[in-house]
């Protein structure tokens, strides 16, 4: 019989190394993690996907490199997201484009005919002010709109390093919080 479930798992790793992928696949095996979701890799290397085969070969990865700042030609790339999928589940993965550097999406098409819309985000720091620039989450969240009104799906799950912890009293937090209710989210933190 089929499990009716997936198990997810999410990860910054603040950069990627041989030792952090071995902690994940270690980590993967051991929780039976069916999808794992990374951020903040900083890999922007043109073999990034060779370098994911080869670090989780018993997955499929589809990998978004890190970006670096205009003129900036060397040094360490910002952010970075991949998305694994186990090889062993049966489900056809349909990649959707996205125009923000800090979210990367897919439609998984699960056995039964259901669609799930699997976000990975990597938000923009809270910097635990009331009043800031929030330009940049917003255009983030517009995103995330977008995916979710434009998409075709039966549910969702977005995750990733949302930065955002709702004890803390932010306007951060407050658009995020709004933001979710207003589009029917659901923390399950």
């Amino acid at each position: 019989m089929a499990r009716a479930y997936l198990n997810i798992m999410s990860y910054n790793s603040t950069g990627l190394n041989a030792v952090k992928s071995d902690w994940i696949r270690d980590t993967m095996e051991a929780c039976k993690v069916d999808l794992m979701q990374i951020q903040e890799h900083f890999k922007k290397n043109r073999n990034i996907e060779s370098f994911f085969k080869k670090s989780f070969p018993k997955c499929d990865s589809y990998v978004v490199p890190g970006v670096r700042s205009v003129g900036q030609d060397s040094g360490r790339a910002m952010g970075g997201l991949a998305q694994l999928c186990t090889n062993n589940l049966s489900l056809r993965k349909e990649r959707v484009t996205t125009s923000q550097w800090r979210l990367q999406a897919q439609i998984l098409h699960c056995s039964g005919g259901q669609r799930i819309l699997w976000i990975n985000a990597y938000f923009p720091t809270d910097p635990r002010l009331q009043s800031y620039d929030n330009s940049e989450l917003l255009e983030v969240l517009n995103e995330v709109e977008k995916l979710l009104e434009l998409c075709e799906y039966d549910d969702c799950c977005i995750g990733g390093d949302l930065n955002c912890d709702v004890r803390r009293n932010t306007g951060f937090v407050r658009t995020v919080t709004n933001f979710m209710e207003r589009m029917g989210l659901v923390s399950v933190w």
